[in-house]
């Protein structure tokens, strides 16, 4: 116990009201002077972070922290516990991580039972800091631990603490849930959300809403419940669909794509095309680049449906639409999505006679990934020039060998397996082209290199990728490519001692395609048959 006539605290450049207690221990009252020199220490440090000058920022917080953690004074309180969540803030921008984790638990740890309004908001940006520190480490189930710690906190706390902080909780759980693919508590942590958000007066309780149904659509569709999910996405097209809201608009978008995977997922191809259409033509001229995004997307595989079905004419203008969408752009999403759809533009400009046009297309793309060498991506470069070929071997094949020839220079000695598989893919090539110049010796000698080089499982991957492509393709070019290939996959088989499986190839091929008349299937299956007597002789 203090002795009588002890000074408690510390005068500083403030006046100082003292009083007595009944004690007899005089205690000093600070007037606003401690919480003045905090907050103008504080403030400092704020104006130094967001300069980029951390190292003075850190410092100065720590000086709030340390000359007056000890304080008592409310407002005195405050200014430390906001100097605490600022150089938590700042450690984190820094890739401190667990530096910053620690000065959020010191704050829950020396505020967490204070019902001071500025301190309950302060102690809520503690708990959201530290579960998303967690994430970021890798502790899921610890961040879990937090968020429930933090809603617990809220279920018993009126007013909250900060605005929509349950919501953001709610919304934060059911992300790592999803992320987890632990669905079935993503759609209960949703609904939660969604009924605390109808019943929130706060501004942005819509957005929480809106979200919460696309998260549960997509979260039951994933489930293998495409019915129920189309449902709850219904929900939020018939509430949300006419929302002008920017981050509402997104999830209504993002909602019409997932609805499409459902649609797909019911074997309702119709339903798939038409929710595709209406999003793409909805936000056909949308601005945000998440939304727009989506519509090339969209785009691209309403493409890809009507080049599957046969129908070229309606497959054309859209592949050409997501290419003019793409073009200069830096997404590797759209890249990829623009290189695919020039690829299989290209294949159908050839199958009505042109062919300039097609290699036109391919040209392109081929510029554009150059023109970004260093984020483009090498197996697209691949195919983009194995199409090339693809296109000049029926008249230009010095042109189309040249092509080939860069594909195996790039990728020969590559000990990446997708590598070795265009290397494979390149020598198949030359060899199918050599037979078509009649000249076995050069493709033998193709041959020869695929085997010696250890390709062959490499080659049968390819022939497998072109087999899933190509299967089923209505298109006259697709059926001729596959043929030959498969011709090369038996051949392959029984050089490495998988007669019987190589005898099958050839069977089900001559099988398949001996009542068609188009010439090339008819010396195809000529030379199949070839095949299968020398074996025979052996």
């Amino acid at each position: 116990m203090p002795a009588a006539g002890k000074v408690v605290g510390m005068q500083r450049d403030g006046e100082a009201r003292s009083r007595t207690g009944n004690d007899g221990t005089q205690h000093v009252t600070i007037d606003g002077a401690q919480a003045g020199a905090a907050e103008r220490m504080a403030r400092a440090g704020d104006d130094a972070a967001l300069a980029g000058r951390h190292r003075k920022a850190l410092d100065l917080f720590d000086r709030v922290i340390e000359q007056f953690g000890d304080s008592h004074e409310p407002e005195v309180r405050r200014w430390v516990a906001g100097a605490m969540a600022r150089k938590a803030e700042v450690l984190e921008q820094d890739d401190s991580l667990t530096a910053a984790l620690a000065v959020w638990d010191e704050l829950v740890a020396r505020f967490g039972a204070d019902r001071a309004p500025n301190l309950l908001s302060r102690v809520s940006l503690a708990l959201d800091g530290k579960a998303r520190l967690l994430k970021r480490l890798g502790r899921v189930e610890d961040a879990l631990r937090v968020r429930n710690e933090e809603l617990a906190r809220y279920a018993t706390m009126l007013p909250q603490p900060r605005p929509s902080a349950r919501l953001h909780a709610l919304m934060s759980k059911a992300t790592i849930l999803s992320e987890q693919q632990r669905w079935r508590e993503t759609v209960a942590v949703c609904q939660e959300l969604r009924a605390h958000a109808r019943a929130s007066s706060e501004g942005d309780a819509r957005e929480y809403e809106a979200w919460s149904l696309l998260e549960e659509g997509t979260a039951l569709r994933t489930l293998g419940e495409p019915a129920d999910g189309l449902e709850v996405l219904n929900e939020l097209l018939v509430r949300f669909g006419e929302s002008s809201e920017g981050p509402v608009r997104y999830y209504v978008a993002l909602g019409m794509w997932q609805q499409a995977f459902a649609y797909r997922a019911l074997g309702l191809s119709e339903q798939q095309i038409s929710v595709l259409t209406q999003l793409s033509e909805r936000f056909a001229s949308a601005t945000d680049p998440d939304v727009a995004k989506l519509v090339t997307q969209a785009l691209y595989e309403r493409a890809v449906c009507a080049y599957e079905t046969g129908d070229g004419e309606q497959a054309l203008p859209l592949f050409d639409a997501v290419i003019r969408r793409a073009r200069g752009t830096t997404d590797r999403g759209l890249r990829s999505y623009s290189t695919w759809s020039a690829l299989r533009a290209a294949g159908l400009l050839a199958d009505h006679g042109a062919t300039k046009d097609g290699l036109r297309v391919v040209d392109a793309a081929i510029y554009e990934l150059k023109a970004d060498e260093d984020r483009g991506d090498p197996s697209l470069w691949a195919q983009l020039l194995l199409v090339k070929a693809e296109l000049l071997s029926p008249g230009r094949f010095n042109e189309a060998l040249v092509v080939i020839d860069a594909v195996l220079d790039r990728f020969f000695d590559s000990a990446d397996p997708e590598q070795r598989e265009f290397s494979a893919r390149a020598l198949m090539f030359k060899m199918r082209i050599f037979n078509m110049l009649d000249q076995p010796d050069e493709a033998l000698q193709a041959f020869e290199q695929l085997v010696n080089d250890g390709l062959e499982q490499a080659a049968l991957t390819a022939i497998e990728a072109i087999e899933r492509q190509r299967k089923g393709s209505h298109r006259p070019a697709d059926r001729d490519i596959l043929a030959n290939y498969l011709i090369l996959k038996a051949t392959i088989l029984y050089q490495l001692d998988h007669e019987g499986e190589a005898r099958s190839v050839l069977a089900d091929l001559v099988a398949d395609l001996e009542h068609e008349q188009a010439p090339n299937i008819r010396r195809i299956v000529a030379h199949a048959r070839e095949v299968q007597r020398a074996w025979s002789a052996d």
